[in-house]
């Protein structure tokens, strides 16, 4: 007993932590952590580098094209225009004071590479919400209705926070560490990533490619085509369906909208492609259900740029596939203004049938 009382007495006695210093230490945090996260939403909020809040003034805006699916939508709500050019990475090599000039319109191009059906009607609500679009021009690309109707083919969520007017999901845009990245590269006068400043051609990106029957056919196993592309199966109840979700509605509900949809011109070798994988009859297929939705609404207007054969079977005029040239891009524009190759009951067949006869036979031998 005595020799457990003299080991106590040894040991020191420390006093018990003072409640109020914890609890004043723990308010300190608090306030520097609120401090720091305000400061951060405060920073974002100035720079804006996705322009959620208004078209920069003191600095270039910079267009990410990795980064179109944030930069879209604050162009679609603060920038000035009243003809939109939309769809997926064909319609994105145009230049706004071109477009504007055939059409006679302040134009504006709103292109998404891998564009889905589901992306194009959360972009295009933000649009018709800002109720500055009097013409709207978009490709109705077969993949982009492939899947289901909300499918995406990025792995990236799409930030829809910022394609609605509710300024307290606006969180996500604040205090994001992507949103302080951008906006400390463009404070410090950074030049990181890959951008345009470059207001007239956001997304262009032409000048970067060759067009060339070399380019086009290089790597291309003509036996196998989709081998490079990896393009997924489609069924017309799919497509049929991602189109009266995402589409239809918005075309029958704003009939004071021009609608202009275009079907791309790929090349030749695309509908070889879907030769090869049993994919021509559902795609024009699917082109006559969109003929006979919209037919009746005098709003809309189809142009079918596919059958042109002069474009189609010069694969100089492209840089794979898909892909057209800039020259391709303005003549589409310039044939929707005079209403060339609008779709009719009479040109559907005429259509179909130039379609059907595409493919590696119509390439010209090198």
């Amino acid at each position: 007993m005595a020799t457990t009382t003299a080991h106590q007495s040894i040991v020191p006695q420390f006093p018990l932590l003072d409640r109020t210093r914890a609890r004043r230490y723990a308010q300190v945090l608090l306030l520097a952590l609120v401090a720091f996260t305000g400061a951060v939403a405060v920073f974002n909020y100035v720079v804006d580098p996705f322009q959620q809040y208004r078209k920069p003034t003191w600095y270039e805006a910079r267009y990410y094209r990795t980064l179109q699916r944030y930069v879209n939508p604050g162009m679609a709500k603060h920038y000035d225009y009243d003809t939109v050019i939309t769809g997926s990475s064909m319609m994105e090599n145009t230049r706004n004071s071109e477009v504007g000039k055939i059409l006679n319109g302040k134009a504006i191009n709103l292109a998404m590479g891998a564009m889905t059906a589901y992306e194009l009607r959360q972009l295009l609500t933000t649009i018709l919400a800002s109720a500055r679009a009097k013409h709207i021009i978009l490709d109705l690309n077969f993949n982009a209705f492939a899947g289901s109707p909300s499918m995406q083919v990025v792995t990236e969520p799409l930030p829809l926070y910022l394609y609605d007017k509710n300024p307290w999901n606006d969180v996500h845009y604040l205090l994001q560490a992507q949103t302080l990245g951008k906006s400390t590269e463009i404070a410090l006068g950074l030049n990181r990533g890959v951008y345009s400043t470059n207001s007239d051609q956001p997304w262009y990106w032409a000048d970067h490619y060759e067009f060339s029957k070399g380019a086009t056919l290089r790597g291309l196993d003509l036996s196998n085509i989709n081998r490079n592309f990896g393009q997924s199966h489609r069924t017309l109840d799919g497509m049929r369906a991602s189109f009266d979700a995402n589409l239809l509605p918005l075309l029958r509900a704003h009939p004071e909208i021009r609608f202009s949809l275009v079907y791309p011109p790929w090349s030749a070798l695309v509908w070889e492609d879907f030769r090869q994988r049993n994919q021509v009859d559902v795609s024009l297929a699917f082109k006559r259900s969109v003929f006979d939705a919209v037919r009746d609404l005098p709003n809309v207007a189809l142009y079918d740029f596919q059958p042109r054969l002069d474009w189609v079977t010069n694969l100089d005029n492209y840089k794979d596939i898909y892909h057209f040239s800039p020259r391709i891009s303005r003549e589409m524009i310039e044939a929707i203004a005079k209403g060339d190759s609008r779709v009719t009951p009479d040109t559907l067949p005429r259509s179909e049938a130039i379609l059907r006869g595409l493919g590696t036979p119509s390439i010209p031998a090198p």
